[in-house]
């Protein structure tokens, strides 16, 4: 393993260890940082996620690298004093903690490509008080205690106990299902920290949380927050001895947050992406004001039809909840009006979108840039009948709602596209705001949750609501 200490400096000093092939430099930083960021604000802690008042301390990363993998190891500030394993040792003199506990953010690098692939939080606790300095990821020094991973989501991956720097044993989480089940078997006692014996291995269970404290100094309030139940297996009564891969963090990213430059599919839940529900935009922007000048073409008498049609995308036609496809990328809504008088038609298709994908990415608003969406795929629609009025009123709020910022979970497609389709509707079309199940994350209005709506609409016989593949009708250019 190679550690390179980054940190402003002008000389390096290396080291060489034979024995554990370890190699640190102390170098400058440079533009490494600059993906670690944007891959850390694309991950930002939700409200909801336990570390969501823990910043990165940039000027305190370690750069590791194993067998061609590199992982950057974050120091982190941590008001909250998140981190506390077992509720044991969190009843302790908290006065310590400091001392004793460590949290770390950690962001693997694919060594061939340069992209961040995932990330965890580390979280150390020691026993007593050591030199936390010393211990880093799969590289602990004389620890006496616990390491334990946290998906980005805050939610509990994995861990390993370490006895002077020796693994020990593996430590799981359970999941809310199985620690039912296990209360179940025991009479409710694993509460109470109890082992189960099958064939001659014992598993023991600790209730695993952090301490969340306000104030500071001798006025600080602490209170244990469990956040939810670990195991770990003894057998025989000695304990297995474990691999170096037994140290390694076992999850895929957990995203509360998500996608980064190269990252996998699979490392996101494309249902509760968490702030990898992002949006690349190639496309030219058009002026609506101009293209609507083409329905002036169309006279305004007692024959003329207006109409508007509302469209959904999805992500991914074969998950209808997901929010983002397997290449990453979200569905999207729209709209169409058209003016009809005899054979003389003019439509006009378009949506809302950020100029700069970068930043909607990573959840700052950016100005705004309207696309024709023409041919553009949809696989639900609702189609209605309007008056002049109407018509009329939807043309000045699809350009007064243009000039606003884009939002990915504030103002986005899905807001521009009802607020202008909702000038037409008597009772103002709902969609309900989408929150993600496992991160609570937010995602406001979304084109998932259009779609559901008009199926349901479908479903109850409601005239023009229709799901099924198609693509927008096309657009009059006139000038």
């Amino acid at each position: 393993m190679k550690k390179h200490l980054l940190k402003p400096t002008l000389f390096c000093l290396v080291i060489i260890t034979s024995l554990l092939g370890c190699k640190r430099e102390a170098i400058s930083p440079s533009n490494e940082f600059l993906e670690l960021k944007i891959f850390y604000n694309k991950n930002l802690p939700s409200e909801q996620n336990i570390f969501k008042n823990t910043k990165p301390i940039w000027s305190k990363v370690e750069k590791l690298e194993f067998d061609g993998s590199i992982v950057y190891e974050v120091s982190m500030q941590n008001p909250d004093k998140v981190g506390v394993i077992s509720k044991a040792l969190a009843e302790n003199d908290i006065a310590n903690y400091e001392n004793t506990h460590a949290l770390k953010l950690l962001l693997f690098v694919d060594s061939a490509s340069g992209n961040v692939t995932k990330g965890c939080y580390m979280a150390v606790e020691a026993n007593s008080i050591i030199n936390l300095e010393k211990v880093h990821y799969k590289e602990v020094s004389l620890l006496t205690g616990q390491v334990v991973y946290y998906h980005l989501n805050g939610m509990m991956s994995n861990g390993v106990n370490y006895l002077a720097g020796k693994p020990m044993y593996k430590i799981n989480s359970l999941q809310e299902s199985a620690l039912t089940h296990l209360n179940k078997q025991n009479n409710g006692t694993l509460a109470n920290h109890s082992g189960t014996t099958v064939q001659g291995c014992s598993t023991y269970y600790v209730e695993t949380g952090y301490v969340g404290c306000v104030g500071a100094g001798n006025y600080e309030n602490c209170q244990w927050y469990s956040t939810g139940y670990s195991s770990y297996t003894i057998c025989d009564g000695g304990n297995t001895k474990l691999r170096r891969s037994d140290e390694d963090y076992l999850g895929d990213g957990g995203s509360s947050g998500g996608g980064s430059t190269g990252s996998s599919s699979n490392s996101i839940n494309a249902e509760d992406p968490g702030y990898a529900y992002e949006l690349t935009v190639i496309a030219d922007s058009i002026k609506l004001a101009s293209r609507f000048n083409c329905f002036n073409s169309v006279p305004d008498n007692a024959a003329t039809i207006y109409k508007a049609t509302l469209y959904a995308e999805l992500a991914d036609k074969d998950r209808p909840g997901a929010l983002l496809s397997t290449s990453l990328t979200p569905g999207h809504t729209f709209v169409t009006i058209t003016k009809t008088n005899g054979t003389n038609t003019v439509s006009e298709t378009f949506g809302f979108y950020p100029k700069s994908s970068m930043k909607a990415s990573i959840q700052v608003p950016t100005k705004s840039m309207m696309v024709d969406n023409q041919g553009h795929d949809y696989n639900a629609s609702l189609a209605i009948t309007i008056n002049a009025t109407q018509f009329t009123s939807m043309i000045n709020t699809a350009i007064t709602k243009a000039q606003r910022d884009y939002n990915m979970t504030g103002y986005n497609c899905t807001n521009y596209a009802l607020d202008v389709f909702n000038q037409g509707m008597s009772t103002p079309l709902y969609v309900p705001s989408n929150i993600g199940t496992l991160t609570g994350f937010n995602y406001g209005k979304t084109p998932s949750g259009v779609y559901e709506t008009i199926k349901n609409m479908q479903a109850t016989g409601v005239a023009g609501a229709s799901i099924g593949l198609g693509k927008g009708i096309s657009s009059t250019l006139c000038n």
